[in-house]
């Protein structure tokens, strides 16, 4: 077993996910979010494509720290998953849902979110932080 340290979610810092539509989480939103985090599974690959037996580990610990944003630790089962994470070949992001969003040219605000999950990518948008082995 593996743990990481990941800089999840930041505030005020605009990117287009997997939904194309731009998108910003304020500092409100993370913060009264962060509970829902904990426990949460880790897995392999893109949202669209999840599956129940992609399971490849757990959030640990969740907390919103000040000025960065969403920051967890997360326990990895699978050591090549591990090993991928280790060398940043692979990130990790994190899943969610918020409110309906219409796509625009706009950037949108969300204020309200709830984790479902952590996958991994090897395309973090910029609002993902760095993903560090401890």
């Amino acid at each position: 077993m593996s743990k990481f340290e990941v800089l999840l979610l930041q505030p005020n810092v605009s990117g287009c996910g997997s939904s194309g539509i731009d998108k910003e989480y304020t500092e409100k939103a993370l913060r009264d979010s962060v509970d829902s985090l904990t426990g949460k599974p880790v897995q392999l690959g893109e949202p669209a494509f999840l599956e129940a037996d992609s399971v490849v580990g757990e959030v640990v610990d969740a907390e919103y720290v000040e000025g960065e944003g969403v920051q967890c630790t997360v326990s990895v089962e699978d050591d090549r998953v591990a090993t991928l994470l280790e060398g940043g070949i692979t990130s990790l992001a994190p899943k969610l849902f918020h409110e309906t969003l219409e796509e625009c040219e706009e950037k949108q605000t969300i204020n309200e979110i709830e984790f479902d999950a952590i996958f991994t990518t090897d395309t973090p948008t910029e609002q993902v932080g760095d993903t560090n082995s401890v």
